[in-house]
């Protein structure tokens, strides 16, 4: 089962990563650490998956990818989500402590603090479900929308903006992208 989910995953996984890291060693052991962390996560009593098992793993590998790049030689910082879990050598996304070397993350860095400051819900929605892994009902609930599905049309619109102010900071038009 574990080998099945690993060889399921692996390649959305690392195509994911290397976005963002381009270290192909570092991120093959990233890979398999947040196999590791899944399936432990998996065994603990009460544990309850909300979201599909490739948005998780996604999520650990982002996590541990930024935490390389943001937090080297640093101590992990903790966090409590609104339940009151201690999440563990998870980071902000709007915080990344020291300078950044890479340009794409630190022009996101900037607009994630951007958002953070400014008025909307886009920050809020982008971190709690990118970030802490909440399921869109829980958003919905906490950031009072009618329902999920509202939230979920607002995370899109959320992550177009996003897309669509990072284009414009590194000077790439969406031509480009859509090219190569």
């Amino acid at each position: 089962m574990l080998s099945t989910i690993y060889q399921r995953h692996k390649a959305y996984c690392i195509r994911f990563m290397q976005s963002l890291y381009h270290d192909q060693d570092e991120i093959k052991d990233i890979y398999q650490d947040a196999v590791i962390t899944f399936y432990e996560k998996v065994q603990q009593p009460g544990f309850v998956l909300t979201c599909s098992i490739a948005t998780y793993l996604s999520a650990i590998c982002r996590n541990q990818v930024l935490k390389r790049i943001s937090f080297s030689g640093r101590h992990p910082v903790s966090h409590v989500d609104p339940n009151g879990e201690l999440i563990k050598n998870s980071i902000d996304p709007a915080d990344p402590g020291e300078e950044i070397k890479n340009e794409r993350v630190k022009a996101l860095t900037a607009i994630l603090k951007e958002m953070k400051m400014g008025s909307g819900n886009c920050y809020e929605i982008l971190a709690r479900y990118y970030y802490r892994g909440q399921s869109m009902d829980k958003i919905a609930t906490d950031l009072h929308y009618t329902n999920a599905d509202n939230v979920k049309n607002q995370k899109y619109r959320c992550q177009e903006k996003l897309k669509a102010m990072l284009l414009k900071r590194l000077g790439i038009r969406n031509k480009e992208v859509r090219n190569g």
